[in-house]
């Protein structure tokens, strides 16, 4: 039974997931910076920073924090990124596709 459990927790999971990401991309799924659409790579960014620290304090888990936003109907201050928008973002607080560096050929 606990292979059964676990399976229907994962399509729990991946299914509200999946709702939270077309909620915070005004049903695009895909990043707001650079347009990827492969969901695999898709993040939800807290707009204002603290994603770490809201996590942690609503139990650490990306499902808490997808419970936390579809009970609170959705609360703004949240956006879709890919990986490596989200990750830029976090280092230096602007995308790198956001930066004004002249593209070499």
């Amino acid at each position: 039974h606990r292979s059964r459990y676990l399976d229907a927790q994962k399509r729990f999971k991946d299914s509200l997931r999946r709702q939270i990401l077309f909620h915070y991309s005004n049903g695009k799924m895909e990043c707001a910076c650079c347009g990827e659409d492969m969901i695999e790579f898709l993040a939800l960014d807290h707009l204002y920073g603290g994603g770490n620290q809201h996590r942690k304090k609503l139990g650490g888990t990306s499902l808490a924090l997808y419970l936390n936003l579809k009970r609170n109907g959705y609360p703004v201050g949240y956006q879709v990124l890919c990986v490596n928008c989200n990750w830029g973002r976090r280092l230096t607080n602007v995308c790198p596709h956001q930066w004004a560096l002249p593209h070499i050929v």
